[in-house]
């Protein structure tokens, strides 16, 4: 039932398999009151729908190394670890946690205010300060030893073996999107702006006014959410607007299997067509 003092946001999704989807959804009200919960949807056309973790909190990401164990950030300073038969919430030193990126071997990452990303590997976790006072919003793993972060006013940061070096984009747009392209290729994408290369050698696409919220690699391409404006698909030098009917704020795929967010819904996109499962308010 419509109800205009509340607002339910599919935060982000993660596809384990063709048939396993998990989700986070957050309704909020006019005062400011969360209810979260991330969803396991499984099945061929993920009708069945089990409730993983729930908080009367505003939960901001996660990420599901497998069925049995996610992380899972709230907005301010915690990070939530959730097992089949247990939770423990961690506390970090920061600000606000923005988004959750898990990497090789066990690796965790989530993206931070005030120039800060939180780091779990070899069962530890570190803070890494980047020295600047910029926020973060996603972080991309390119090796055991190295990743790159992006963020607000055209903050593009590297991390290799404990140097830390920051790249000079031309842009002061803030940046949401990282993927590595198969030739190895740093894709970075923001308000208005997409860039792919390497060091300090990087070309730009005309996108015009599209923002880029999301980018993965799937295959040989890199397909890329543009919010409201869809899902678009980079080959190359060939950037294609492919589907413009769907919301595409966070993109997952398994195999030939892409689905997208936004808004109070995820969309299916499949050889079959595409197809729209919607959230009701948590509270």
């Amino acid at each position: 039932m419509f109800n205009p003092d509340l607002t339910t946001t599919v935060t982000a999704i993660e596809l384990l398999d063709n048939e396993t989807l998990h989700v986070l959804v957050t309704t909020n009200d006019i005062r400011d009151n969360y209810v979260s919960e991330l969803r396991r949807l499984t099945g061929p056309r993920f009708e069945a729908v089990e409730v993983l973790f729930r908080r009367s909190e505003w939960l901001t990401g996660f990420t599901s190394p497998s069925r049995d164990l996610s992380y899972i950030a709230r907005w301010d300073n915690t990070i939530y670890a959730v097992g089949t038969q247990n939770q423990t919430a961690l506390g970090r030193p920061c600000e606000a946690i923005t988004r959750v990126v898990g990497g090789a071997d066990g690796q965790i990452f989530a993206t931070c205010y005030w120039g800060l990303v939180q780091w779990l590997r070899n069962g530890q976790w570190q803070s890494i300060d980047f020295g600047r006072e910029v926020d973060f919003f996603h972080v991309l793993p390119t090796g055991i030893d190295e990743f790159y972060a992006c963020g607000a006013d055209g903050s593009l940061a590297h991390w290799s073996n404990g140097n830390i070096a920051f790249i000079d984009l031309p842009t002061d747009a803030t940046l949401f999107a990282l993927a590595q392209d198969a030739n190895g290729k740093i894709i970075v994408g923001g308000e208005g702006v997409l860039f792919r290369g390497g060091g300090s050698i990087w070309d730009a696409f005309d996108v015009g006014e599209t923002t880029f919220h999301h980018a993965r690699r799937q295959g040989s391409v890199i397909i890329l959410g543009g919010g409201e404006k869809g899902l678009y698909r980079l080959s190359g030098s060939n950037l294609v607007h492919v589907n413009g009917d769907v919301f595409a704020y966070y993109v997952a795929d398994s195999g030939d299997l892409i689905a997208t967010c936004g808004a109070n819904k995820v969309w299916i996109i499949d050889d079959r067509g595409t197809y729209a499962i919607t959230f009701d308010h948590l509270f």
